[in-house]
């Protein structure tokens, strides 16, 4: 099979993604990136990829993967939508915000037809790049597969098992977004744990963001917001899955509430202590690509959702303002429901 991996994100997704296709006999292309022509993964040996301009990785590309940051996917992937709408599919792997209904709308928009774009709650891969060394730090199991138009998901899990091997149908790429972990947790630690973080950046310190930032209050947050999503998910007529189930079947966490979720994740559990200002790199995105189009969810359907729209205007405060938030016309929503 001929995969195209466009990207490469700070988490390295599409890194991690290309060496494990290539390690299973695919011939992988990369671009728009600045990913090397072999890469050394930790534990298992080099891998061969095909640098190339991205015009000529999409041609022909049976999957085509994408690891942007959520803010730059339609600026980047712009110039060619009409390749992407011929390839067999094209799946955007990153933390969810809704990017297949984001990438569907611009390809509508764009006049194109017959394309299909999936995506999941959680990306599949996490690891760390140092040159052209590779280290996988996490690889995520459970993920639900959508796919705009979903009609056209049945034809595309074939291709995607390549990389998700036990992807499952969700209901639809509204509900993926709304599967997104960060959507819950990210608020929540960064809120009740403001202040230590701001003293250990002025002292120099790093933190354990997961970790002694896991807090029965943050727990406690954690909860009140899973519940308003879930009401979300309702209104829609969507499933829930709570942030325990969610953290179990990507990770294998074993808490039945929020605090022992968390704190039995095992990738939680193995990050290295990190910058304390990290969480304004991250809210800077969970507000206007999560916190705020979740908001408008539930606005449209009549839904009470204080927390989410109250979050996101105490970190745009804080922040300093966080850009223009992700519209339900930019997921392409009209007249209630995803186009």
């Amino acid at each position: 099979m001929i995969v195209a991996v466009l990207g490469n994100s700070p988490l390295n997704i599409g890194a991690a993604c290309a060496a494990e296709l290539a390690r299973a006999g695919h011939a992988v292309r990369v671009a728009l990136s600045a990913l090397p022509p072999q890469l050394e993964v930790a534990g298992h040996g080099a891998v061969t990829l095909r640098p190339m301009p991205a015009e000529a990785a999409i041609a022909g590309a049976d999957l085509v993967v994408v690891d942007i940051p959520p803010a730059d996917l339609l600026p980047v992937l712009a110039p060619y939508l009409g390749g992407l709408a011929r390839a067999g599919a094209v799946h955007v792997n990153s933390h969810g915000y809704w990017p297949a209904l984001r990438l569907a709308t611009a390809m509508r928009r764009a006049g194109l037809d017959g394309f299909c774009i999936t995506d999941a709650g959680a990306p599949t891969h996490a690891a760390g790049l140092d040159g052209a060394r590779l280290t996988p730090h996490a690889r995520r199991t459970g993920l639900r597969i959508a796919a705009a138009p979903m009609h056209r998901l049945e034809a595309a899990l074939p291709l995607l098992r390549a990389l998700v091997p036990d992807a499952t149908p969700a209901a639809g790429p509204l509900a993926t977004g709304l599967e997104g972990i960060n959507l819950v947790v990210h608020p929540a630690l960064a809120l009740v744990n403001l202040g230590w973080f701001d003293r250990a950046a002025a002292a120099g310190e790093r933190v354990r963001f997961y970790g002694e930032g896991n807090t029965a209050s943050a727990a406690a947050l954690a909860t009140a917001l899973d519940a308003e999503r879930a009401a979300i998910c309702a209104a829609w007529g969507l499933p829930h899955r709570s942030l325990p189930a969610m953290l179990a079947a990507l990770y294998g966490a074993t808490g039945e509430d929020a605090l022992s979720a968390v704190a039995t994740c095992p990738f939680y559990r193995g990050l290295a202590p990190q910058d304390p200002l990290l969480w304004r790199r991250w809210l800077a995105t969970d507000v206007p690509y999560g916190l705020k189009p979740a908001a408008a969810l539930a606005a449209a359907r009549g839904v009470p959702a204080p927390l989410h729209a109250g979050l996101a205007a105490v970190f745009d405060a804080v922040l300093g303002g966080t850009g223009a938030p992700l519209t339900l016309e930019g997921l392409g929503i009209a007249d209630g429901a995803p186009a």
